[in-house]
């Protein structure tokens, strides 16, 4: 067999691994011993990794342990274990100690690292445990310092966070939330809803957004909001999708037996697009194999994947483009907006967010931000969609500024499909 490096890589973290839990479980069989972690996991590595390559990754991980060697007179261990993680294992559980070390920890890495030609800068994210509050074994302590550090991450990076029993409900409750969601996907548990979209002129339904509901055997209905992020953290996100794509168009042929034609939308997780393998690819073919057409969906995805598209994202965007489908952009006006993405992946239409309508009745500056992103859009040749219209105030307001479709309450909340088919029988 031949050893690559990688290999003694995982060879010696696996050491480092069983070394850290056995030094640990002496500490921790010391009655008299009181134990401190901190683990650190070093922010954006793998962004060396990818524009210099490993090996100068290898010689930033090799510089950052010379540098924490220096603290070796404070700690009964430094090892690391996985990656670009490191573990610091002190005899203090005294917080203002443990601060002081994360400091020190952060301090160290603070000057630039010279790899090659480069000049590389570098932070961390750090995680605090410590008994006996935050447990009693190798495990837990890790377990605990780890919740901790990606406290951390989104806070910012670059500091650090002690573990607090509110993590340690949060941990639990997303674990139930995540069995629960393996559950839902596998026993149908999701449900699709529809909130028309109309013309701003007539009101009459021309479109609809596809929502998706979760309907819990013991919770009820669950927003999106709570199991969405949970979904595309763990990539069942792609079944989701590919139910949300599969019911819309059952939706759609249903509608155009009906003889009523509309264009569904349907949002796309950013995830369903950076995925090396995505069912984004074969949309194409299901729709034929179907009887339908791509000018009957709208695709709606987010500022952010517009600003960090990566290339194969933009190669995705640019064949769903070309195949037909149209393009919208969620939440306009909420991020960073870039008026050259909008043209460059040949967006057809934005939606103005809702806090910008909340408040246009009453404040004169919302009103000017509606006016001004509908001119800019119609002089990009973009459709401009607003969201959340509650009142006839709002609707007109918005009719004037030459807004092109409203969603909202004001003219249906979003409903079964069964709910839908009859509203549409009405109008």
């Amino acid at each position: 067999m031949i050893w690559h490096q990688a290999h003694f890589d995982q060879l010696t973290e696996l050491a480092n691994r069983i070394e850290l839990k056995r030094h640990l479980k002496c500490q921790l069989e010391d009655e008299f011993t009181n134990v401190g972690i901190l683990l650190l996991d070093l922010d954006h590595f793998k962004d060396i990794n990818d524009t210099l390559g490993h090996y100068y990754g290898d010689q930033l991980l090799t510089e950052v342990a010379s540098r924490l060697v220096s603290l070796q007179s404070e700690c009964s261990l430094i090892s690391r274990i996985g990656g670009d993680e490191f573990v610091l294992v002190t005899t203090s559980n005294n917080s203002k100690q443990l601060s002081k070390l994360a400091d020190k920890v952060l301090s160290l890495l603070k000057p630039s690292i010279s790899l090659g030609q480069e000049q590389c800068h570098i932070s961390a994210s750090i995680g605090i445990a410590h008994t006996p509050n935050d447990g009693d074994t190798s495990e837990l302590l890790l377990k605990a310092a780890d919740q901790a550090m990606y406290q951390a991450k989104q806070h910012g990076r670059n500091g650090f966070a002690f573990f607090s029993a509110h993590m340690r409900e949060q941990a639990e409750h997303r674990m139930a939330l995540l069995k629960d969601l393996r559950v839902a996907l596998t026993q149908q548990q999701f449900i699709l809803y529809y909130q028309p979209i109309v013309a701003m002129k007539d009101q009459s339904i021309v479109k609809a957004e596809a929502l998706i509901r979760w309907r819990h055997p013991e919770k009820g209905i669950v927003s999106p909001a709570l199991f969405i992020p949970l979904a595309e953290e763990t990539q069942l996100i792609h079944g989701i999708g590919e139910f949300i794509f599969s019911t819309a168009c059952d939706t759609l042929r249903t509608l155009n037996q009906l003889d009523h034609h509309l264009q569904l939308s349907i949002n796309v997780s950013p995830v369903q697009f950076t995925a090396k393998h995505s069912a984004l690819n074969d949309w194409h073919q299901q729709l034929t194999g179907k009887g339908l057409t791509t000018e009957q969906f709208v695709i709606e995805i987010t500022e952010g994947l517009m600003m960090n598209a990566l290339p194969r994202t933009q190669q995705r965007l640019a064949t769903l483009t070309k195949q037909g489908f149209a393009l919208a952009l969620d939440d306009f006006g909420t991020g960073y907006s870039s008026l050259a993405y909008l043209k460059q992946m040949d967006t057809d239409f934005i939606k103005i967010d809702k806090r910008f309508v909340d408040g246009i009745a009453n404040n004169a500056d919302d009103l000017a931000l509606c006016e001004a992103m509908i001119m800019m859009a119609h002089q990009l040749g973009l459709k401009v969609i607003a969201e959340g219209i509650e009142t006839a105030t709002q609707h007109q307001l918005l009719l004037q500024a030459g807004c092109d479709f409203g969603q909202g309450f004001y003219y249906a909340k979003p409903m079964p499909k069964d709910e839908l088919i009859k509203l549409l029988n009405k109008s």
